[in-house]
């Protein structure tokens, strides 16, 4: 069946935890920051974000993760989210949490 909206929207940010709890974020490794400290800092930080995103909006068990094969859809969500220019993707993210705010305001 078709996913929700906020589905959609959780397992991505689902996918983005899993990138840090695997250190296997695309641009910042352990080694891209002065001391492993900083990293881990970082990382914390990061992980409270997006915690803090899906506690707005979500109020269930957590989805697995999103995952991208070479056989998704290049309309999918997933897949436009994941493409190279990752600063767009990243507004396009945040205009859609905030869109889902609105809706949740709107329709408690």
């Amino acid at each position: 069946g078709r996913r929700s909206y906020s589905e959609v929207l959780a397992r991505h940010l689902m996918a983005r935890l899993s990138v840090l709890e695997n250190n296997s974020h695309q641009f910042y490794r352990p080694t891209a920051f002065l001391c492993p400290q900083a990293y881990d800092e970082w990382v914390q930080g990061e992980k409270q974000h997006i915690k803090q995103l899906l506690n707005r909006f979500w109020h269930y068990s957590l989805p697995h993760p999103s995952r991208t094969s070479a056989s998704s859809s290049s309309s999918s969500l997933s897949a436009r989210l994941l493409r190279a220019d990752h600063h767009a993707a990243y507004v396009q993210l945040l205009e859609r949490l905030v869109h889902q705010q609105e809706s949740v305001k709107r329709h408690p």
